[in-house]
């Protein structure tokens, strides 16, 4: 078995995306995520919110896992699927070998002794996993190669755990048939596009301006195999446009991004249209774990849940990058439209309650147009209003009733 998890950093919505899955008879859907990678990651692996995993002040735009004491960073490991997916001895049928691949190295990434390497990760420091959670068993890290890795990175990945030796396809000796995969592959250059070298791929130069990119991934992601079996494709965006987010998170790039996922373990077709960043684990421990009936809810084979809250949570680096300090409750009013109320408390994490903001907008999405709410859906505002008060993000808007009584 296999679960790709491939991230397109900071790739917006895009039309010539939506076209090629389209036109691949693929799924493509609404993602709804965070505002920056991390906390979207931590979202995703965790299927939880940053509240959720680290309590009042959650997580900001860097420093997330680092500053995590002993006892909580057990306690978040136990929550991250990373750790959930069984390790053992080699050529088991239980066994996980994790793949992680940054191409190319990004931000954060420390190049350090031990970096490139095969099994034995050795020194330095990566965005994925080192920020989200501690690393576990059967990790695998692969070096940068700038001249081959757009072109054949995921086609290795797809040989897995097959190669060709002199014309024929044999079993690869460092992977055993019967073990599993989870693959991570996170693609930088739309992210890092001010600071990145042209890149190459298919024996072409690519300029690092945004629509060459995005032309780029679409050759990529045209060229996957989704025929493979038994995998699962998860294919998406973390957010949107870096400076089109702000305080308020403002749709669509603060919350509003794009994926795809290919079901060939279950042979199902997904047809969801709304998909929650929180969504990722459930179903990925719905396949490891055999319940194919999806006994773990939200997951993606199963219809859009109208009536669902979705609450995402952000910290701009400029105000705080320890903490967050914006919470916002979603809900889709139809196949276009979503309401969303957002509160903003920059000195929450310090228990001040001071410089705060709210607002509820309607934003529809095949207008691309935010209309501020004045009147006519109070009822719901207050249903949005009352599921941040009533669940762990009460901290965002008052001290909480633990603080309280201690």
């Amino acid at each position: 078995m296999k679960i790709y998890c491939i991230l397109f950093d900071t790739v917006p919505r895009h039309p010539k995306i939506k076209a090629l899955f389209e036109k691949k008879g693929l799924h493509y859907a609404d993602h709804i995520t965070c505002s920056s990678t991390v906390p979207t990651l931590v979202t995703m692996l965790s299927g939880k919110t940053p509240t959720e995993m680290f309590g009042i002040g959650g997580v900001g735009h860097s420093h997330t896992y680092s500053k995590l004491l002993e006892g909580q960073a057990s306690k978040w490991d136990s929550e991250i699927v990373l750790h959930r997916l069984p390790g053992g001895k080699k050529g088991s049928d239980k066994r996980w070998n994790i793949h992680i691949h940054a191409i190319p190295r990004t931000r954060g990434d420390d190049a350090g002794k031990g970096i490139d390497f095969g099994e034995n990760p050795g020194g330095g420091f990566k965005l994925v996993p080192d920020d989200l959670c501690g690393r576990t068993e059967n990790m695998i890290f692969y070096p940068i190669d700038n001249d081959n890795d757009l072109d054949n990175f995921m086609a290795k990945m797809q040989t897995i755990p097959k190669k060709h030796v002199s014309g024929e396809l044999r079993i690869d000796s460092k992977f055993d048939k019967e073990e599993n995969h989870f693959i991570f592959i996170k693609y930088n250059h739309y992210h890092d596009q001010s600071r990145s070298a042209p890149a190459e791929y298919d024996g072409e130069k690519i300029p690092m301006d945004s629509e060459s990119i995005v032309d780029m991934f679409c050759r990529m992601i045209d060229k996957i195999d989704f025929d493979e079996p038994d995998s699962l494709f998860w294919i998406f965006a973390d957010h949107g446009e870096p400076h089109n987010a702000g305080v308020l998170m403002p749709p669509p790039d603060s919350w509003l991004a794009w994926c795809s996922v290919t079901d060939n373990i279950t042979n199902k077709k997904v047809t969801k249209k709304i998909i929650g960043c929180d969504d990722f684990k459930n179903t990925v421990l719905n396949r490891v774990f055999n319940d194919v009936t999806g006994s773990l809810p939200n997951d993606v084979l199963d219809e859009v849940d109208m009536d669902r809250i979705y609450v995402r949570e952000d910290g701009r680096g400029n105000i705080d990058p320890n903490y967050g300090t914006t919470v916002s409750a979603l809900k889709a009013l139809d196949e276009n439209r979503y309401v969303q109320f957002v509160h903003h408390s920059p000195k929450a994490p310090y228990r001040e309650f001071h410089n705060q903001q709210w607002r509820a907008i309607i934003y529809d999405k095949s207008k691309n147009s935010v209309e501020i709410i004045e009147s006519g859906y109070e009822d719901l505002i207050e249903e949005l209003k009352q599921h941040l008060l009533n669940g762990p993000w009460e901290w965002f808007f008052r001290e909480t009733e633990d603080e309280n009584e201690s």
